[in-house]
């Protein structure tokens, strides 16, 4: 929830002291518990879309997450903030429904609409081997790349993606992956891939676990002679063996 958020940017706030004009100052517990925020911090939740519910249930909870902050109920211990404060802060939350946060902890990006979002996979070959099987081979009969960059494109139709460690600076696999279905349940479309090695370019399809690119991505390349399947792993999701 966005409240997280608010709450480390307000206190970051009031902690570094910001001296910015000479209204009356109010204690940082009233002022979290004030109408005036509790219902802008409300608002900026309901409108970046993380809650579609009841909006009276929705403040209840706005202004339980802000009371349970260790120090806010008991006033005396927090110290105070200024009327400019509060009007920026106020700004702030106002802003708030422009950012989009993953909980993955992967990224804190721009909405979907955003360039430079990167999504990180470990790859696997259809053994349940870590690599992309003989075509991702650097040389050695077990081992193939297996790291996964995968980057939203600029005009937000797709992905361009390298897949690594480099070997002598180049990745061996590098493409890209275009949208063509997102529904209810999950994202698909066409792959094209580029083999360093192989001096070719093969295709076939992909598509998520989800709706959402932080989840598994099923890889199949198709060409005459040519049958590979892949699995795209999340980093995240991996354990700390790496399979």
């Amino acid at each position: 929830m966005l409240t997280s958020v608010l709450v480390v940017s307000c206190l970051m706030c009031v902690q570094a002291g910001l001296k910015t004009g000479s209204y009356a100052t109010t204690n940082v517990a009233d002022f979290l518990s004030s109408p005036a925020f509790l219902d802008a911090v409300t608002d900026a939740i309901s409108k970046a879309g993380q809650d579609k519910g009841d909006r009276e249930l929705l403040r209840a909870q706005v202004a339980n997450s802000f009371g349970s902050i260790p120090g806010v109920s008991e006033s005396t211990t927090m110290d105070s903030i200024t009327g400019s404060q509060k009007e920026a802060l106020l700004e702030l939350v106002k802003h708030l429904p422009n950012l989009s946060l993953r909980s993955s902890g992967r990224r804190l990006s721009l909405n979907e609409t955003a360039e430079n979002v990167t999504y990180r996979f470990q790859s696997f070959d259809s053994n349940h081997k870590e690599g992309t099987g003989s075509l991702g081979s650097s040389g050695s009969a077990d081992k193939s790349v297996s790291e996964v960059t995968v980057v939203k494109s600029k005009d937000g139709k797709g992905f361009s993606f390298t897949i690594g460690p480099q070997i002598a600076g180049t990745f061996l696999i590098g493409g890209t992956l275009e949208i063509k279905q997102r529904n209810g349940r999950y994202i698909s479309g066409r792959i094209r891939a580029g083999f360093v090695n192989l001096r070719t370019v093969l295709t076939g399809t992909w598509e998520s676990d989800s709706t959402d690119m932080d989840s598994v991505l099923h890889i199949h390349l198709a060409e005459p002679g040519v049958h590979e399947d892949w699995t795209w792993k999340p980093r995240k999701e991996l354990p700390s063996g790496g399979n």
